[in-house]
């Protein structure tokens, strides 16, 4: 009863602060319900993924809102990746449907910023930008050479035709497996940003081609192709919304309605009692607990990813979770310990994983349990199949004078030493252990799934496909981002359509670097391993996923093989 009259008087003063947040909007927005969004500066504060994620909800949340009448959007060459960049392009589709207008301008015209552009109702391009459409590629880039002449021995085995992790390292161009699978998926992206476009500014494909194999091209030819609607400094296009409008812009920065919206939908729930869907952000490699991801910042972390989801399991105000996946994989054996956590939370209530720009190997691994996935066309995913193996640096170490003698309580103590490689019988062993990982990952997929092993294993073998690919396969269920996620959620668990939405997100522990530098055991006197770290380091991305060999040898590894370039 006590809960109850609490709930009552919170829902009183709720209502005279909504009334007040709702007037201080309609004078905030003014006469010409303008809304200024530059992708460059105006996402949220939070991480970069989550914040477009945050910004297309937004967008969506504002069609409904009757003070705004259009939103200007600044374009300066934004880093999204292709899930990201269709999402934000249906946002500003869904946008004009409610009838708002959207104007575009843009400095410069890549593939994203055509792609966000088609979807306005003008776009304008600056006189001296340049349309570069280029279409999709990807680099394959092979050090096997040189590692073999520095006398480094890179010692992968994979489960899985098309896991091809390790050519990077021991190859010196790509296997047919590989070539095949890269040549299609890219072939799909540069499709769907071909289709896209066409679709949207209601022009021919073959035009959009045309333009393409001509890149780059002045912002004239754009035009007259109908790629773009205006040529023009950002004054020019203020000058043309004003006069669509019929009144002077006085325009409202994304970032600070926002705040505002978000309050006002915050009162409005204030002293409701239904049950709400939890989001959890799942993003970055997959490990456990401390150990080495192959890169910094947001990490999805055993420790701390499984008891949140026992307690939503528990929470009885909880009545559908969605996981947000955006994760290359990492850790086999951390995968299969969240994914236990996900099953034993999808019975007890429904689960919907949400794909974003990349949810492969062990990022499609913790999710495979959910009732149902959603990705974007875009979104890069599969890659079911296992690699592992050790570097072997003890030839390199020879080269420059430096020599080790072990004293060993048996010769199976050097199986994973950086100092040899690996011997037949002990490669036959540790690709038995893959194979055996590799089946568990296939029949926690084909139980997710719900369909026979053999249909998931024609599809897997480490094969990376496009969201669009997958779900003519199997592997996700819908096209969508967040919003669909949301929608499936309340569905599967009789939610009405406005239940409320909690998020909850593991930012970068603090201090993590120096905690690693405090805790290094033994190990860390051996000759040199710091200078390799800082050598790896110097290859990029390409090398902290190497040094995962270095301090992660014999381990089994979900791992996306490479990452694909923003568009």
């Amino acid at each position: 009863m006590l809960s109850l009259a609490w709930s009552t008087l919170l829902s009183w003063l709720a209502l005279p602060l909504s009334w007040l947040v709702r007037r201080l909007r309609r004078w905030q927005l003014g006469r010409s319900g303008v809304l200024a969004l530059s992708l460059s500066h105006d996402l949220p504060r939070r991480a970069p993924l989550e914040g477009i994620a945050a910004t297309a909800a937004l967008l969506r949340a504002m069609g409904e809102d009757p003070l705004l009448r259009a939103v200007r959007l600044h374009l300066r060459s934004p880093s999204l990746g292709w899930a990201a960049a269709q999402d934000l392009h249906q946002a500003l589709l869904a946008l004009r449907a409610r009838g708002k207008l959207v104007f575009v301008h843009l400095e410069h015209a890549g593939n994203q910023e055509l792609l966000l552009a088609s979807a306005a109702d003008r776009a304008w391009l600056a006189p001296a930008g340049e349309v570069f459409l280029t279409g999709v590629d990807a680099w394959l880039v092979f050090a096997g050479d040189l590692l073999g002449r520095l006398g480094v021995r890179v010692e992968i085995e994979a489960a899985g035709a098309y896991k091809s992790f390790g050519e990077t390292y021991a190859r010196a161009f790509p296997s047919p497996a590989n070539r095949l699978a890269t040549a299609a998926l890219v072939e799909d992206l540069g499709a769907q940003l071909v289709e896209t476009l066409a679709s949207a500014r209601k022009v021919p494909e073959e035009r959009v081609r045309a333009l393409l194999r001509r890149c780059p091209v002045p912002p004239e030819e754009a035009l007259a192709a109908g790629l773009i609607d205006g040529v023009g400094h950002a004054d020019q296009a203020d000058a043309a919304l004003e006069a669509q409008l019929g009144r002077s812009l006085r325009p409202v920065a994304f970032h600070r309605y926002a705040r505002l919206l978000a309050l006002e939908r915050a009162l409005a729930r204030v002293g409701r009692r239904g049950r709400v869907v939890s989001v959890v952000h799942l993003e970055g490699p997959v490990v456990h607990g401390a150990e080495p991801s192959g890169g910094g910042g947001h990490r999805i972390d055993a420790d701390r990813v499984v008891p949140v989801l026992d307690q939503l399991r528990e929470a009885e105000q909880v009545g559908a979770a969605v996981l947000f996946v955006n994760s290359p994989g990492g850790s086999a054996l951390a995968s299969d310990v969240i994914a236990r956590a996900v099953e034993r939370l999808a019975q007890a209530k429904p689960v919907v994983a949400v794909f974003a720009n990349v949810a492969a190997s062990g990022g499609y691994y913790v999710a495979a349990p959910c009732a149902e996935i959603v990705a974007q066309p875009g979104s890069i995913t599969g890659s079911i199949g296992v690699v592992g193996g050790k570097l072997a640096i003890g030839g390199a170490a020879g080269q420059v004078g430096v020599h080790a003698e072990v004293v060993r309580s048996d010769e199976q103590a050097m199986m994973l030493s950086a100092w040899r490689p690996f011997r037949p019988e002990e490669r036959a062993r540790f690709r038995a252990l893959l194979d055996r990982t590799y089946d568990r990952f296939l029949a926690v997929v084909a139980a997710g799934r719900k369909r026979p092993v053999q249909d998931i294993a024609d599809h897997a073998q480490g094969r990376v496909w496009t969201g669009r690919q997958a779900l003519e396969r199997g592997l996700v269920d819908r096209l969508g981002g967040l919003d669909e996620g949301l929608s499936r959620a309340r569905a599967l668990a009789g939610l009405p359509s406005d239940a409320a939405v909690v998020h909850q997100r593991f930012p970068p522990p603090r201090f993590r670097l120096l905690a690693q530098l405090l805790g290094r055991d033994a190990r860390a006197a051996a000759p040199g391993p710091d200078l390799l770290d800082q050598g790896l380091a110097s290859l990029g991305e390409a090398g902290g996923r190497l040094s995962l060999l270095r301090h992660l040898p014999g381990q089994a590894l979900a791992l996306l093989p490479w990452v694909v370039s923003d568009p």
